[in-house]
C-alpha cells in the first residue's frame, strides 16, 4: 500500500503531539517544515524529512518538492498572517487536502473563505473534552488511567479509543456484554487497523475504537 505523505508546517505543541501520534503508524510519510531549525531538531527522529524555511514564501514551498503530498497541516499559531499566506499558497498551487489551525472565530472564517478543506481550533477541542470530564467524571478518569482518547461528535456522541479491557481479551465482539447502542468499529493492532465484525476476536494490547453516547461510554469503562 502506498504511504500517504503528510506535510506539517509550523512546529509547536500541537504539531509535536500530531507528529507523535502519526509516527506510530507505518503508512504515513511525515515531513515537517519550520523556520526554526531547533524546533525541527526536536522532532527529527519522528519524521522522515525536515525543511527549514519560510512557508509563506511560494517559491520556497515549490522548491522543496512537496507538490504531490496527500495532506498539508498548517499548524502555525503565533503568526496569523503567515498561517493565512501559507494556507492560500497551498490551496492555489498544491493538490492535497489542506488542514489549518485557527486561533479565533474570525481566523476560522478567513480560512474557510480561502478554501481550506478542514479548519480546527485545538483550544476549543480541549475545552469540550474538559467539559465532558466535568459532566462525566467516570469517563474522564478512564481517559487518564488507560491511555484513552475521546473525540466528540455531534449530539453528545463520541468516539472512545481505549485499551482492551482485561475481560474483553480473547473474546469475540459478539460475545461482549456492552450496551446495544454502542458499536466497536475499529481495532488498532500492532500499528495496523483491523476492520471488525461480530466474529473478530480481541487480543491483549489491542486499542479499541468505540462509538456511542457519552453516558453509555462511561458504562463500559466501569465493567
Amino acid at each position: 500500500m502506498k504511504k500517504k505523505e503528510v506535510i506539517i508546517i509550523g512546529v509547536g505543541r500541537f504539531a509535536e503531539a500530531l507528529i507523535n501520534e502519526l509516527s506510530k503508524f507505518p503508512h504515513f510519510t511525515l515531513i515537517a517544515i519550520d523556520s526554526d531549525i531547533k524546533k525541527l531538531a526536536e522532532i527529527s527522529t519522528f519524521v522522515d524529512k525536515t525543511f527549514v524555511g519560510d512557508s509563506s514564501n511560494e517559491q520556497f514551498l515549490k522548491e522543496v518538492g512537496i507538490k504531490n503530498a496527500d495532506i498539508f497541516v498548517v499548524s502555525i499559531g503565533n503568526d496569523i498572517q503567515s498561517n493565512l499566506l501559507t494556507s492560500s499558497i497551498l490551496k492555489d498551487n498544491f493538490g492535497g487536502t489542506v488542514i489549518a489551525k485557527a486561533v479565533s472565530k474570525r481566523h476560522v472564517e478567513i480560512l474557510k473563505k480561502i478554501g481550506v478543506d478542514v479548519v480546527i481550533m485545538p483550544d476549543t477541542i480541549a475545552a469540550k473534552r474538559t467539559a465532558i470530564g466535568i459532566l462525566n467524571p467516570v469517563l474522564n478518569a478512564e481517559l487518564f488511567q488507560r491511555n484513552s482518547e475521546l473525540t466528540e461528535l455531534d449530539g453528545g456522541v463520541s468516539i472512545l479509543t481505549i485499551e482492551a479491557l482485561p475481560i474483553w481479551e480473547n473474546k469475540m465482539i459478539k460475545d461482549l456484554k456492552i450496551p446495544r447502542n454502542i458499536s466497536i468499529f475499529l481495532i488498532y493492532r500492532n500499528k495496523k487497523v483491523v476492520i471488525v465484525n461480530g466474529l473478530t476476536k480481541i487480543a491483549k494490547g489491542d486499542r479499541i475504537a468505540v462509538v456511542g453516547r457519552n453516558e453509555d461510554l462511561s458504562k463500559i469503562v466501569q465493567k
